[in-house]
């Protein structure tokens, strides 16, 4: 899904709040030192915020990548009966190799 945020755009960001990029992934300004990807989702009928890292860690490409997992993440939520942290792991263990293999294609 593209995006409506641009790179240059994160980049320059400095007005604080939360801007979409779509697909309920949000460039969250602190202050124009801090910026962080957010993913959010709903869940009992309250809304939810799941941090996927610095903007220092993860490029707009990354977190796009990050939200498309984001998903599988909260469905693996602790807190849901049934599941098991070896499934827990794995979610996050595909979406560390999903970033490393798109830093890797790219090149």
């Amino acid at each position: 899904m593209a995006g409506k945020l641009k790179p240059l755009h994160v980049e320059r960001e400095t007005l604080p709040g939360k801007h979409p990029d779509g697909g309920a992934l949000y460039l969250v300004v602190a202050s124009a030192t801090s910026k962080n990807w957010s993913y959010r989702y709903w869940k009992n009928g309250k809304q939810r915020w799941l941090g996927l890292g610095s903007l220092k860690d993860l490029s707009l490409k990354e977190a796009q990548l990050a939200r498309d997992a984001a998903p599988l993440r909260v469905r693996g939520d602790r807190s849901m009966p049934g599941v098991t942290g070896s499934a827990l792991a794995a979610y996050g263990i595909a979406t560390v190799l999903a970033v490393y293999w798109w830093r890797w294609a790219r090149r």
